[in-house]
């Protein structure tokens, strides 16, 4: 037993999740299967039931391995649509907040020029009763 080592390495154990995977392609692709049976079945039966016998061993092998199945198109259609209801609802409200922002940023500057035309017209005033105190303006 060494203490001082520790070994990191993979040692080709690889996982066999769905990495990237989408769900469009994943929704075309079990489109695909099930239409691809479907011919198999027009044309062939006896090597379409064989085809389906093999999916079913594969999808119960994959189980007992607790993997998830991706391959129900009316589930992948639900969760797209789901995903889809998200995205267009994040775009909703981040263009919300940016409204937001461009509304306050329109009250300050309003706020600011008000001040600043206030601050002129005073000093102005000031300038003013100043001159007519010194007698340079006549009332």
């Amino acid at each position: 037993m060494i203490f001082g080592k520790l070994d990191f390495s993979d040692d080709g154990i690889k996982s066999e999740k769905n990495k990237g995977k989408k769900i469009k392609a994943l929704l075309t692709n079990a489109e695909k299967k099930k239409e691809k049976i479907e011919k198999l079945k027009s044309s062939d039966p006896e090597k379409a039931i064989a085809v389906e016998e093999k999916e079913k061993w594969k999808k119960a092998i994959l189980l007992s391995e607790n993997k998830k199945l991706k391959d129900d198109p009316e589930l992948l259609k639900k969760s797209l649509k789901r995903k889809e209801k998200i995205k267009k609802k994040s775009a909703k409200e981040w263009q919300e907040r940016k409204e937001r922002v461009e509304e306050r940023q329109q009250k300050r500057q309003k706020k600011r020029t008000k001040n600043i035309r206030e601050k002129k017209k005073g000093k102005m005033d000031h300038k003013k009763k100043l001159a007519k105190k010194k007698g340079k303006i006549v009332p």
